[in-house]
């Protein structure tokens, strides 16, 4: 059996947006992450991503493609009541969800382990 995973189409951010109208604001920011380390908060606005105004959520997903190698953006934000850029930097394309590819050539025996063990049954 092996695991394989299968990746996020969009490259890693490190934060959660609110969702609702208005510009993306964020509602989480990853310790260790992207947006924390290019010095994003919880409740910053992000008004425009690599010189493309960010009007949505989606938007800043649509801006970056995971195809491609992340490069550094200016980040035009507000805080506070103050309009602020910065340069953002997101990580590779983080792992969505895993999958398990099991062995058809198994002996019988590592098969049934396998049965009782993913069912867990004694």
């Amino acid at each position: 059996s092996t695991l394989i995973p299968k990746l996020s189409p969009h490259p890693h951010f490190g934060w959660t947006l609110a969702s609702g109208q208005g510009a993306p604001t964020l509602s989480r920011v990853e310790r260790g992450g992207p947006a924390e380390v290019a010095g994003l908060q919880v409740g910053d606005e992000l008004l425009a991503l690599g010189q493309q105004r960010l009007r949505t959520p989606e938007d800043a997903k649509t801006l970056l493609n995971a195809d491609e190698p992340p490069v550094a953006l200016a980040l035009l934000f507000c805080r506070d009541g103050m309009v602020r850029t910065l340069e953002f930097l997101p990580g590779p394309p983080s792992v969505e969800v895993w999958h398990l590819q099991l062995d058809p050539a198994a002996p019988s025996k590592a098969v049934e382990a396998r049965a009782r063990w993913l069912s867990l049954q004694p």
